[in-house]
């Protein structure tokens, strides 16, 4: 039985495909920098950004280098906003 997607991944693969298009895998849950050729540092800002204002998070620059995969980005902003879960 599949479990129901939450909302934050919904979100999360809206904001993914938003920034990266049909570059990603079809799998979007499976992104990561080395599977997803136009992921480079313009497009990790990018990302950021986006997720900030989707998320209403503010996600520091320390935490930037970190966040190199969408499983990576998802268990971040589960750990900033608990309740999206």
């Amino acid at each position: 039985m599949n479990t129901p997607e939450s909302i934050t991944t919904r979100k999360l693969k809206r904001s993914f495909r938003d920034v990266f298009g049909d570059k990603l895998p079809e799998d979007v849950t499976s992104a990561q920098m080395s599977n997803v050729a136009t992921w480079d540092s313009m497009m990790t800002w990018n990302l950021v950004l986006l997720l900030q204002e989707q998320f209403g998070i503010t996600i520091g620059l320390d935490q930037i280098p970190n966040l190199t995969s969408f499983a990576a980005v998802e268990a971040y902003i589960e750990r900033k906003i608990p309740s999206a879960t």
